[in-house]
């Protein structure tokens, strides 16, 4: 019921000319079109101390590539709320700013004034409980760190005097 009636105060919002539904890609390549305009957008999130953004592919979050990412400026509460979120896709509706780059002017501008955040990936109510109880037990006040890389093979990776061809 709840998505139900988000859809609908979307669809309203948009009707009036209030709410421009926007991807990141345009957001990225075209920042001065939509500064100060209330956006819909989708992507990946991370919320982090010092790093909560919005990417646009899992890939992109995988590596904190910057440059296809949007700073959010979340209220300390919803950070808290959503770092459940963190890797996975979702929506938010929020104002950007071409101008805010957020920290340390990394990112390609920002979304502020945060009305909407809500789950867009289909994820089983068990592990968004899981990734709830988990967020918990980390806390938002810890620094930001990149996600933890899978190894590919060996452990030991050769050293490089074996691995270039001389």
């Amino acid at each position: 019921m709840k998505t139900i009636l988000t859809i609908i105060a979307l669809l309203t919002a948009v009707s009036h000319g209030q709410v421009t539904t926007a991807s990141l890609l345009q957001l990225i390549a075209n920042p001065e079109k939509f500064d100060g305009k209330t956006v819909v957008v989708e992507g990946v999130t991370n919320i982090d101390f010092e790093g909560n953004a919005i990417y646009l592919s899992k890939e992109h979050w995988k590596h904190s590539i910057s440059s296809f990412g949007v700073w959010l400026d979340l209220d300390p509460k919803l950070a808290k709320d959503r770092k459940w979120a963190n890797g996975l896709y979702c929506v938010i509706k929020a104002t950007f700013r071409a101008g805010d780059r957020g920290h340390m002017g990394l990112f390609m501008g920002s979304l502020t004034e945060v009305s909407m955040f809500d789950l867009r990936e289909a994820i089983s109510p068990d592990d968004v409980s899981k990734r709830q109880k988990e967020a918990q037990q980390v806390g938002t006040d810890q620094p930001a760190t990149a996600p933890q890389l899978k190894s590919e093979g060996k452990e030991n990776p050769k050293p490089e005097s074996e691995v270039r061809p001389r």
